[in-house]
């Protein structure tokens, strides 16, 4: 609907105020306009969130404005009928909008002030159904502010007198009526199907809900009604009740109660769901959850977004258990639920749905619903639900039947019922009933409303109901001494007793059909039952109904049947069994079962053929399970495919009927019945065939227990995997492995290969769930079977051996045992190295897959030149069968180009390696373009590979362009099929995090990575051994991004949990996780490190280390370079613990492992031997080395600019860090012009690539301006380079908000001290101060992490005040960093000895200037000391600052008079 509203309200308010205003205004639309008037004039009284319901009041006057000048103009293209419908659906939405604002309105004060947060939410909730309205009217005008307001009056009055004249409604309104009207039908279906295919996903129980005529008669009930009704609306007074608990007696009238209770709720807007549970449905109570989940999708469209997005990326919840659909589906959307009304379930018959799951869900999780659920439920008083009735948001109320007003209640009813059933028969009501019958038939009801309800249904079937009645009165047991149900059961004798019992046709008619309807597993229609029983006619189900009318639930055409009164199901299936006068109503539910057992065979073999559609696709070509539009079967074939097996478990003596059935059933029917079932979702468990035929009919096992049925479900399985159905897939493979079990064993041949395969296939499906252990038992016993059959029959079972081979290299791989896993690929590759020489051509596709294999291994033990070869010649193999059949094999080619890649860019073959994955990306474009479903998945999981190529080569935008696209078609399948792909999914948004972040678009590489591990969480809660691991790693990665982003605490918790979950893996199987247990205790030794827990970080790293050398030393190819990594973070560990020696060892320990790797494979090992020479280099000049320190970032240096040479965009940053990091170590040398052009070059390297690409390299450029600033000779530079620098850090942190703060205080502790250098003191001081500030802040967030800084900010802070004479401000700021710096010497002496120097040095300038010379003296003495000791451990690197300290001395001893000392001093110097 296009509306402009610009200067729209120069007409808008006088219309509509005209309109409601006149006469011969058109009734309906002379309603919305006063109705929408009157909104606006009540929101006004609001003084809470004025502008929002001012808005409101202008958007709803707005939309009714619209709809009245489009018809004065003729401009509603729709059918008169759609129109009137409209204008009905508008009035009744903004009378809805109407009442609920009353109420708001009528909310005393403290319950507005609760409630007005929730206000927008519930002004966008009225503006949602106010559009959905509007809809109806298919608008496309605007209001037209030239109009005069007395011509559309007078335009509408003529249509109004148009409709008076029974004209044609709204003549005239479109040219294209007929047209409009079938396009707008066709809109409405089209809506309407949407709508519903968008719910129908959560299973809903039909025939569950209320209904207002099985409600209570009016002016009955309405103490308890009102009772119940005012503690729902005081809701928000009470403080913790929230289930208001009804119990009874059987046939006390709960029910229709609840359905009263329903309805008025409804009436106000309050009603959810009104659920109603019933013993003979069995599957109703199951859908409880999901029921209540669509009725709120209905009421709220927020919460039906919600779901829909939830059900996209977790089908499974549809037909989860209670529990999880609980916490999956509404849990997550509590706290946006409005606050304002109630949100009434009302839960009738808890005693016939109940069950241990649901007991609990009501007894804890929905005591922490919001205040606004209230739940009105109804139950007998059994002992099962005494738990739930003494917690405390349950209020149980207990229901007197015999109480006076229920009495009263009973004869008004029963006034009203009798009065009825005269009016039914044709009695005059004058004569009867009389007030004494009437008050008689109340009397003897003793409180029970069914009493009177089940013999009113029976009167108004008979010829003569006066008698029948006094009959039924006089049989009652005088003065009421039977409890309530033996009254009932009385009562169904007297009723009963009626019918025809001599008639042996009746008898068994009744016995059949009433024996069927309570023996049936959910309840079916009369044509349902008529259509199972072939001997039935529907003349004789007529019949039966008709007697059994007064005992059943009023119900026509398909609707199922149902027994009015559970109490009914009970006598005739219990009670009747127990006295001779009953056991002529008996029915013996058992063996009706055994029957409808009978009778579901019967159908199956009769209906089940080759012809039924959602059959015969098992030996197809389509992959999964088809998919068939517009198909439904008949309501009896379904019942007797899905509940035959419910059945044979009830029958314990088979008759021979029975037994042909079944006979002809696994026969001729099996596969068609499996297909069947498993294309409608269901796979029902054979297992319990199996259990009942061994037990009842044992030789029918050898038919069930066959190779083709195994063979059957083992194929079932792969292509329930192929849907993503993995828990079924498994299932499903478990079903055929154990009807293979259960086949006679032999030696024949036929039997030793169907034993492998099925072994091999249960592997794969154990495989396939995670359960790796499981799995490699299987894939053995299934290799030693083909070894033995290969042995016994050469020639023809090796191309078997091989490939079970190959699977056990897999599950051996999976399981981390590497070297094992080598052997088998390589025997596998060896068989079908001899099938090709001997059959040419005939095996080359599983020779070239097996190499493809045989690569993967020889890759992941390090032996990655043997790994190249072999998939070279897969992939040579793969490229001649694809030349000559490229339909068939160029998928293959394309895989194996892929994992070439993978294992050219191992060996550093970088642009090599991205040639060959854009050749495998375009064989799957096409291939895509021929067949999207068959291959989109396969592009996707290229395009991931060649966005890590592309971006090892630092083009990294393109390679975040390729991963993008790989995401939207993961994303768009797992819209489709999330089953199948929401793992692919999770693992491209984790490569779009990583793309994302390299960009430095640090905010936008959150969000993916959190949703990946959003996604995994739910996988491994569902499945823990398949997914633990992809969680873990996903967290790892999450954790990464965190701490990019300044997040320090938050970065913790996701890698403690990543290295907890690893190490309960490797608990389970040590050498498939071991490795990824190292890597994340390296990330998260990095953690802790940044938060200044340095011993913990320490002992992490320390223990990532024991595992990757133990690794290294078993395989040496494999882990070498993990272990090299792992030395690098240990050595930066140690030095931030200011264990220097220490630190040396482990960094030169790794660059002799990378000069090794680099001598090997140079292109794929050079970049990190040139970054751990770094490294080297750095700790070579902590410890004061700097001639040892230049060598290696020389050599580092080098590396890079060759790299850099060959590859700009990949290594040109990294040579940017290695020229600042030699530019320090000459300036330490006093090479200040050797220094100054590299840290020239290194900042105009940062400038170009900052004005590429701001966001990832403004941080390095800024820090290379700021040690640019501190190596520079000229005051000036170096000034400017470090104010560019803070300018940098300043706009990072705006975007970043607590990100770089601490380089803020850095940047300006630095500006402070070149500042003082030139003397300009107050602003040097100004730095300082802020330098200060910030490092407080960050020291109490962080600690351990910021005392260092914070010392050393105090300390030049005071040292400003000191130059400035501030003499009293300077003393208790150095007296601070003096009490930090002795803690910090405390834990690390070796780290902060001669931050403790410097500071005592200033404190001592600042007691000596103070007179306090004796502590000036001792403070100087304490540096010197310090001083001393560092020099002669590092003599190089702190002789300086010696002398320094020692000329202080001589000075603090001159103040006291020490002349000699002083002197001596002196020479000392000297």
């Amino acid at each position: 609907m296009k509306k402009l509203f610009s200067n729209a309200k120069i007409v808008l308010f006088p219309l509509l105020e005209a309109l409601d205003a006149s006469a011969d205004a058109f009734p309906p639309l002379k309603s919305a306009a006063g109705g929408a008037l009157h909104i606006a004039k009540l929101v006004k009284e609001f003084r809470s969130n004025k502008k929002n319901w001012a808005s409101f009041a202008e958007f709803v006057q707005e939309n009714v404005a619209v709809v009245t000048q489009a018809l004065a103009n003729h401009q509603i293209e729709i059918s008169a009928q759609l129109f009137h419908d409209g204008l009905e659906k508008l009035n009744i939405t903004l009378e809805g909008i109407r009442m609920e604002i009353e109420e708001l309105r009528g909310l005393r004060p403290c319950k507005r002030v609760k409630v007005f947060l929730k206000d927008p939410e519930r002004i966008e909730d009225m503006k949602g159904r106010l559009r959905e309205a509007m809809t109806l009217f298919q608008l496309k005008v605007d209001i037209q502010v030239s109009h005069d307001v007395s011509e559309i009056l007078k335009e509408l009055s003529k249509i109004s007198q148009g409709v008076q004249n029974n004209a044609m409604i709204l003549q005239g309104i479109s040219e294209h009526q007929e047209r409009m009207d079938a396009g707008m039908t066709h809109f409405l279906d089209s809506l309407e199907k949407k709508h519903l295919a968008s719910l129908t996903e959560l299973p809903y129980a039909q025939g569950a809900s209320w209904s207002s005529t099985l409600a209570c008669q009016k002016g009955t009930r309405i103490s308890i009604l009102s009772e119940i009704m005012n503690w729902i609306d005081n809701f928000q007074d009470r403080e913790s009740s929230q289930i208001f608990f009804l119990t009874g007696v059987p046939g006390a009238g709960k029910t229709a109660i609840s359905h009263s209770i329903a309805e008025l709720c409804a009436g106000k807007g309050w009603l959810v769901t009104a659920f109603f549970f019933n013993r003979d449905d069995s599957i109703r109570a199951s859908r409880l959850i999901s029921t209540i989940t669509r009725d709120l999708a209905a009421r709220f469209p927020s919460f039906e977004e919600f779901i829909l997005h939830t059900l996209k990326k977790e089908p499974s919840l549809s037909t989860a258990t209670l529990t999880r659909q609980y916490h999956g589906l509404i849990r997550p959307f509590l706290a946006k639920f409005p606050e304002a009304l109630p949100i009434v379930i009302v839960l009738d018959a808890l005693d016939e749905g109940h069950s241990e799951e649901l007991l609990k869900l009501l007894s804890e999780d929905f005591a922490t619903l919001p205040k606004a659920f209230q739940f009105c439920i109804t139950c007998r008083d059994i002992p099962e639900v005494q738990k739930l009735c003494q917690k405390p948001h349950v209020y149980k109320r207990e229901f007197d039947h015999h109480g006076e007003i229920e009495l009263d209640d009973i004869k008004a009813v029963a006034q009203v019922q009798l009065m009825r059933v005269a009016e039914d028969v044709g009695l005059d009501s004058r004569d009867w009933p009389s007030a004494n019958v009437q008050e008689q038939f109340a009397r003897e009801s003793r409180g029970l409303m069914i009493w009177v309800v089940t013999i009113c249904n029976y009167l108004r079937g008979r010829l003569e109901p006066q008698d029948d009645l006094q009959e039924i009165l006089q049989r009652s047991t005088p003065n009421g001494h039977e409890g309530a149900e033996s009254q009932i059961y009385n009562l169904y004798e007297v009723i009963m007793s009626k019918w025809r019992w001599d008639d042996k046709k009746f008898v068994s008619a009744y016995q059949l059909f009433m024996g069927t309807v309570l023996a049936s597993k959910v309840p079916m229609s009369a044509i349902a039952i008529e259509a199972i029983h072939f001997k039935t006619k529907k003349s004789q189900i007529d019949m039966l109904v008709k007697h059994l009318k007064p005992l059943l639930v009023a119900s026509e055409g398909n609707q199922p049947i149902q027994i009015l009164h559970q109490s009914l199901h009970d006598f005739l299936t219990i009670q009747a069994h127990k006295k001779d006068r009953w056991k002529t109503f008996a029915i013996e539910s058992t063996f009706h079962s055994q029957e409808l057992a009978l009778c579901c065979f019967k159908i199956m073999n009769a209906e089940l053929s080759e012809n039924t559609p959602g059959t015969g696709y098992v030996h197809g070509k389509i992959k999964g399970i088809p998919k068939i539009s517009d198909f439904t079967i008949s309501e009896h074939f379904a019942y007797s495919c899905k509940f035959w097996m419910d059945h044979l478990r009830d029958t314990t003596a088979p008759t021979p009927e029975l037994n042909e059935a079944i006979t002809l059933f696994m026969d001729d029917k099996f596969r068609l019945w499996l297909e069947l079932t498993v294309y409608q979702g269901d796979l029902l468990n054979i297992g319990d065939l199996l259990t009942w035929i061994e037990k009842y009919l044992p030789q029918l096992k050898k038919k069930l227990c066959t190779e083709e049925y195994s063979n059957l479900f083992l194929s079932m399985m792969t292509r329930l995997h192929y849907e993503g159905q993995r828990q079924k897939a498994f299932e499903a493979a478990s079903l055929g492995f154990l009807l293979m079990e259960n086949m006679t064993p032999s030696q024949d041949e036929t039997f030793c290969k169907h034993n492998a395969y099925a072994h091999r296939t249960m592997s794969v499906a154990h495989s396939m769930i995670g359960q790796r252990e499981q799995a490699l038992p299987l894939v053995i016993e299934a290799v030693d079977i083909y070894r033995k059959l290969a042995e016994q029959s050469p020639g023809k079972f090796e191309n078997e051996l091989a490939w079970c081979l190959d699977c056990l290299s897999d599950r051996l791989s999976s399981l981390g045992k590497r070297e094992e896993a080598l052997p088998p690929i390589k025997e596998a590759v060896g068989i079908y190295r001899k099938l090709v020489v001997q059959s040419p051509g005939v095996f080359d596709y599983e020779y070239a897959w097996c190499l493809s294999c045989m690569s993967g291994r020889l890759s992941s033990l390090g032996q990655r030149k043997g790994a190249l070869l072999a998939i070279q010649k897969a992939v040579k193999i793969f490229r001649k069968l694809s030349e000559k059949n490229p339909k068939a094999f160029a998928s293959d080619l394309a895989c194996n180009l892929k994992n070439l890649s993978n294992r050219l860019s191992f060996l550093g073959e970088r642009e090599e390696a991205l040639l060959t994955i854009q050749e495998a990306v375009e064989i799957y474009r096409k291939l895509v373009s021929q067949n999207p479903k068959a291959f989109i998945d396969d592009l996707g999981w290229c395009l991931n590979h060649m966005s890590e190529r592309l971006s090892s080569l630092g083009k990294r935008e393109e390679a975040l362009a390729v991963i993008k696209e790989a995401e939207d078609i993961f994303r768009t399948l797992a819209e489709q099929n999330p089953k199948a792909f929401i793992d692919d999914l999770a693992w491209c948004l984790s490569a779009l995090s990583e793309r994302l972040s390299l960009l430095g678009q640090r905010e936008e590489a959150l969000s993916p990575i959190k949703e990946a591990v959003e996604i995994y969480r739910k996988l491994a809660d569902q499945s823990p051994d398949a997914f633990n691991n992809n969680l873990a790693w996903s967290l790892k990665t999450l954790s990464n991004r965190l701490s990019s982003l300044g997040q320090r605490e938050e970065a913790l918790p996701p890698v403690q949990e990543a290295v907890e979950i690893y190490k309960k893996l490797v608990a389970q199987n040590s050498k498939a996780f071991i490795d990824d247990l190292g890597w994340c205790l390296n990330h998260m030794s990095e953690r802790l490190s940044s938060l200044g827990r340095s011993e913990e970080a320490l002992a992490a790293i320390k223990e990532a280390e024991d595992i990757f050398r133990t690794l290294a030393e078993q395989n040496p190819k494999a882990f070498i370079a993990d272990l090299a990594w792992c030395l690098s973070t240990l050595s930066d560990s140690l030095l931030s613990l200011g264990q220097r020696e220490e630190a040396l060892s482990p960094i030169k320990e790794a660059v002799e492992i990378y000069r090794k790797l680099a001598d090997q494979s140079p292109e794929a090992f050079n970049d990190n031997l040139a970054w751990n020479l770094k490294s080297l280099s750095n700790r070579l000049s902590s410890l004061g080395k700097r001639e040892e320190a230049l060598p290696p970032i020389q050599e580092a240096v080098a590396i890079y600019r060759k790299l850099a040479t060959q590859n700009p965009t990949a290594y040109i940053d990294e040579l940017g860090w290695c020229l600042e990091n030699m530019s320090e170590r000459l300036l330490s040398l006093g090479q200040n012009l050797e220094a100054l052009p590299l840290i020239t070059e290194a900042v105009g390297i940062y400038r170009k690539l900052t004005d590429q690409n701001p966001k990832a390299f403004a941080v390095d450029l800024a820090w290379c301006l700021g040690i640019q600033s501190i190596l520079s000779s000229d005051d000036g530079s170096a000034l400017k380079s470090i104010r560019h620098a803070l300018d940098i850090f300043r706009s990072l942190e705006e975007e970043y908000q607590d990100v770089f703060k601490g380089n803020i205080g850095w940047c300006l502790r630095h500006l402070s001290n070149h500042l003082s250098k030139l003397e300009k003191n107050e602003e040097a001081l100004a730095c300082i101060e802020e330098s200060t500030m910030l490092f407080r802040w960050l020291f109490r967030k962080y600690p351990n992490a910021f005392k260092p800084s914070l010392a050393r900010a105090l300390q030049s802070q005071s040292d400003r005040h000191w130059r400035l004479g501030h003499i009293e401000e300077a003393l208790p700021l150095i007296e601070e960093s003096r009490v930090l710096c002795v803690q910090l010497v405390r834990r690390l002496p070796e780290a902060f000895n001669k931050d403790n120097a410097k500071t005592l040095n200033t404190l001592s300038c600042i007691q000596a200037a103070l007179g306090l010379k004796n502590d000036a003296l001792n403070s100087i003495k304490e540096a010197v000391s310090i001083y001393k000791a560092l020099a002669s451990k590092y003599p190089m690197a702190h002789m300086s600052d010696l002398v320094e300290a020692e000329k202080n001395m001589s000075l603090r001893q001159a103040d006291l008079g020490y002349e000699g000392e002083e002197n001596g001093h002196k020479e000392e110097q000297e």
